[in-house]
């Protein structure tokens, strides 16, 4: 796949987040793709983890949105900085062994996502963030 084509594939993972396309999702996360949170070093293996760990986010922060500030892209490797906003207005969400109740509290967060493309799809996702600011803002 071109360069380009790997840009893509970056911009298309926030896109199909926002549009909760859970089966694009996993069209795009290879079977054996390694996510890791950076903040905590937790990991995630393949598609249906993954997808799993967004639609419970997703159901905490119904109104979640995702956007792309830059992508740039070298050979395999995609850099994606992206903006997320979301309320705390739907499930509780468990954390750390901690269950945080919706209190209506929202949050902004920056962040830079660091993909491997192989053939099209992401074999490997490393996200950075500043995770005590979002507690913060969360009254967490």
């Amino acid at each position: 796949m071109t360069v380009d084509g790997n840009a893509a594939v970056g911009r298309r993972l926030l896109d199909i987040l926002n549009e909760r396309d859970w089966d694009a999702h996993v069209e795009l996360i290879a079977e054996d793709c390694v996510w890791e949170d950076v903040p905590t070093g937790h990991r995630l293996h393949g598609p249906d983890e993954l997808v799993d760990a967004a639609k419970s986010f997703v159901a905490s922060f119904p109104d979640l949105r995702v956007e792309a500030l830059r992508v740039v892209a070298e050979g395999d490797l995609v850099a994606i900085e992206w903006r997320g906003r979301g309320t705390h207005s739907g499930e509780p969400i468990e954390l750390d062994g901690v269950t945080h109740e919706p209190n209506g509290r929202s949050f902004q967060r920056d962040g830079v996502g660091i993909a491997q493309i192989r053939n099209g799809k992401i074999v490997a996702y490393r996200d950075h963030f500043d995770r005590l600011r979002l507690a913060e803002q969360l009254g967490w």
